[in-house]
């Protein structure tokens, strides 16, 4: 009996707009990221140079509040404030790009995953009690974690053939690249986890990393958004 194949060219434009949307998000986040560490470098220069001449100053033993005056670090701490500011608001809207991008991911793949490292087994099926703070869920899973993948990309817009080959290496491919998400605690079912959220980054991370570089199918722009690509 012939088993499914995932054919991932037939992705449907929302899940492509998603992706392309958080590809951008992730490429502004870390240039936004690398300017605001170099300034603030400069700015951290700038304030350790003040306060080795203040020191220098007072050890000579000069008057302690004109020496205060002279070399205030008032101006400098200001600059990092205003710096803050603006690296906060630069980042909010791709930050709300991200996340609603992340929000294509459905919660089942996280389920299934935490079962399939908990039992090691990509086909494992259970149930699984996740504990947040002083509050714990338990969540049934009637399927593995490659079958609730397989029917997550369905809904995306990919079609399945007769040929198993394609979706299992997809699914060694994200169970390798997520690995270290998750740690699970001895001697009893509980599954100690970062967060949802960071597992959906994770998803997403990955799942691009196997639709451009892996595959192909998808193309990034200099503007870092996406498009299909043309065979």
């Amino acid at each position: 009996m012939a088993t499914q194949r995932i054919n991932f060219a037939t992705l449907n434009n929302d899940a492509i707009k998603a992706f392309s949307d958080f590809n951008l998000a992730f490429h502004k986040l870390r240039e936004l990221r690398e300017i605001y560490k170099a300034e603030s470098a400069k700015i951290a220069e700038r304030r350790a140079s003040i306060i080795e001449q203040r020191d220098n100053a007072l050890a000579e033993g000069r008057d302690r509040d004109t020496v205060l005056a002279q070399f205030s670090t008032i101006e400098v701490d200001n600059a990092q404030r205003a710096l803050d500011t603006k690296y906060e608001n630069d980042c909010k809207p791709f930050k709300e790009m991200k996340k609603s991008a992340m929000a294509l991911v459905d919660v089942n793949l996280y389920y299934g995953y935490l079962l399939a490292q908990k039992n090691g087994s990509l086909d494992s099926k259970g149930s699984i009690t996740i504990k947040k703070g002083k509050n714990s869920n338990r969540v049934d899973v009637e399927k593995g974690y490659k079958s609730i993948i397989s029917d997550f990309l369905v809904t995306i817009g990919c079609t399945k053939t007769d040929d198993d080959k394609a979706l299992s290496k997809f699914v060694q491919t994200m169970a390798v690249r997520t690995s270290g998400m998750i740690k699970c605690n001895k001697g009893d079912d509980y599954v100690k986890v970062k967060s949802n959220t960071q597992y959906n980054e994770l998803f997403m991370a990955n799942f691009l990393q196997f639709l451009v570089v892996d595959r192909g199918l998808l193309v990034q722009n200099d503007d870092f958004s996406l498009t299909v690509k043309e065979f």
